[in-house]
């Protein structure tokens, strides 16, 4: 996953290395660092690739490792907007989504695309998740105009 470092307009400023991140709350500097993040009112973009089986199931981006720190931003008076906006989720191999979507007219994006939320309007009692289900179904797609060649 790369996280990208947003200003208050949304302008990138930069990318967070993952040194706190391995670290988890095990790092003073954790603390420090969100707190500074907060008043600057910085935000996040993360963006990345995962794994998964082809077997039901689930995925979850959290902040279970930083537990300790959040309530520890909790107990200082400092407010996390957890408002967001799920630009693309997708599933499979991109070229071959985009060759699909090309060669058979067929929309590939995801039901998730462009879901924004906004954490004072779904978010106010203090709750820390939004959840979003998905059913995911494997396709396969013939093109049947195509002229066969036995020899391969």
């Amino acid at each position: 996953m790369h996280h990208h470092v947003l200003d208050r307009d949304g302008n990138e400023v930069g990318e967070k290395s993952d040194g706190l991140a391995k670290q988890g709350d095990r790092d003073p500097k954790l603390l420090e660092s969100a707190i500074v993040s907060l008043d600057k009112k910085e935000g996040c973009r993360m963006e990345g690739t995962v794994k998964i089986h082809k077997v039901p199931g689930n995925f979850h981006i959290s902040h279970h490792a930083y537990w300790n720190t959040m309530e520890q931003l909790h107990r200082k008076g400092k407010r996390i907007d957890f408002t967001h906006k799920i630009n693309n989720i997708s599933f499979g191999n991109k070229e071959t989504a985009n060759k699909m979507q090309s060669r058979f007219s067929e929309d590939m994006s995801s039901d998730l695309d462009g879901i924004k939320v906004s954490h004072t309007e779904r978010m106010m009692h203090g709750e820390l998740s939004a959840y979003y289900h998905l059913d995911v179904s494997e396709l396969e797609f013939r093109d049947t105009t195509a002229k066969y060649d036995e020899s391969n």
